[in-house]
């Protein structure tokens, strides 16, 4: 075995000690004991539109970047990328997607990071304001509900607004920098340029939030089904705002794969919503067994799957066309 080929083994390795260790897997054999089997082969079938939804996204925002990227480098990228991303502090485990795409596709450095800010700064976005509003209309009158939703909807055209404060950023000509600087405050000042050219693009904005939004009522319903399987009820709405509070909390987080602040989150809050804290921490535990888990082992074989093609191979199947630059 080279050495190159026993690295990537190692590394593939080391990826699935660390999903095994993140689930639990002695908690989860515990309480996989109370759950309907049946609804979590339902809930673990969701995972593959998710994990379809990821590559589809980035396929819009590739292309009008210029970059047509072979769906056979694509896919496993964005699997890999956005499971690396949901499993770290503040998603830096998206720079995996975008060395992949750099050696596989010959996408540049900066348009790979222009992707993840991309799709990182909305979906969150996205989330945070949703999940506020939702849990809005489960502990407020409605009156306060109504207020708080009223004052959310001027925040979703942040991303249209992000445009104008982008380019008063000033060129890297006039700024007093040394030569080494000057030059980083150069790639800052094109990837700024880039990000503000897609975000004007409002049909692409608008389908590419419809998505996500897709996605996440998908990442409902699977905690929906999750808190059935161990004969608890909680309401569509209840479960979003669990779901998506738990999430925020693990992105914010700075605890290496964000441990145990989306599970703790995620328990606390069902027991806001008439759970015992025990059952909330066994749909805690569950989550990480039907959503964490295999999305976690289907990153782990799109690892190995990109490690086994040729770079350059991938690299010349990747097309680009002239796209109009910021």
């Amino acid at each position: 075995m080279s050495r190159f080929r026993a690295l990537h083994v190692t590394v593939a390795g080391a990826l699935i000690a660390l999903i095994a260790w993140r689930v639990g897997v002695s908690d989860v054999g515990h309480v996989l004991a109370d759950a309907d089997p049946r609804l979590l082969v339902a809930v673990i079938a969701l995972n593959i539109p998710l994990a379809l939804l990821f590559p589809l996204r980035s396929h819009f925002v590739l292309r009008r970047l210029g970059a047509h990227v072979e769906p056979r480098v694509l896919i496993p990228a964005a699997i890999l990328g956005n499971v690396a991303g949901s499993l770290t502090p503040a998603s830096s485990g998206e720079l995996l997607r975008t060395a992949v795409l750099r050696s596989h596709a010959d996408l540049a450095v900066e348009d790979g990071l222009v992707l993840v800010l991309y799709e990182r700064g909305i979906s969150v976005l996205i989330m945070a304001l949703a999940t506020c509003v939702t849990a809005a209309f489960i502990a407020l009158p409605v009156a306060g509900a109504l207020a708080v939703a009223a004052g959310a909807v001027p925040l979703l055209a942040l991303p249209l607004a992000a445009p104008s404060l982008l380019g008063v950023l000033p060129p890297p000509s006039q700024q007093p920098l040394p030569g080494v600087l000057r030059g980083g405050a150069r790639r800052l000042q094109m990837m700024a340029g880039r990000l503000a050219w897609l975000l004007r693009d409002r049909a692409l904005l608008a389908g590419w939030s419809a998505l996500t939004a897709l996605m996440f009522a998908i990442a409902t319903l699977q905690l929906w089904l999750l808190a059935r399987s161990l004969s608890n009820t909680v309401r569509p709405d209840e479960a979003w705002t669990a779901y998506g509070a738990s999430q925020l909390a693990g992105i914010a987080s700075l605890l290496p794969l964000g441990l145990g602040a989306a599970d703790g989150s995620m328990a606390a809050l069902l027991r806001r919503m008439g759970m015992t804290f025990e059952r909330g921490a066994a749909v805690a535990v569950l989550a990480r067994a039907a959503l964490t888990l295999p999305l976690g082992l289907l990153a782990v074989a799109s690892y190995l799957y990109l490690a086994r093609r040729s770079p350059r191979q991938d690299a010349s199947a990747g097309t680009f066309e002239p796209a109009r630059r910021a």
